[in-house]
């Protein structure tokens, strides 16, 4: 990627929540790119994960999955430096304005 240093996040640790699939993947590739350490989670592990050992299985929208994504962190880096929550969901209708307003 043109305009940003190889070396512009060397040093930070990094966590990503959702980082193992689209946009969450994306994020991650980035700062790794970029020289960081990237910890990412999601409930489940994909068959190819690159770093399975930066990776912790977690639901994160309990208080015991985000304990253990917090634990894991603090344990093995002793905090973070930049956090990406790339975690969502939505009871919302897919399609938008467009889909509500033909109701």
């Amino acid at each position: 990627m043109r305009g940003f240093p190889e070396s512009e996040f060397n040093g930070k640790r990094a966590l990503v929540t959702g980082g193992t699939k689209r946009m969450g993947e994306a994020i991650v590739q980035r700062l790794r790119r970029s020289g960081a350490t990237v910890v990412t989670t999601a409930r489940s592990a994909p068959a190819d994960l690159p770093h399975p050992e930066l990776f912790v299985a977690a639901d994160i929208s309990t208080a015991v999955g985000a304990e253990k994504v917090i634990s894991y962190v603090r344990d093995r880096f002793g905090g973070v430096d930049i956090l990406v929550n790339n975690v969502g969901g939505s009871s919302a209708p897919g399609g938008g304005l467009r889909r509500t307003q033909g109701r």
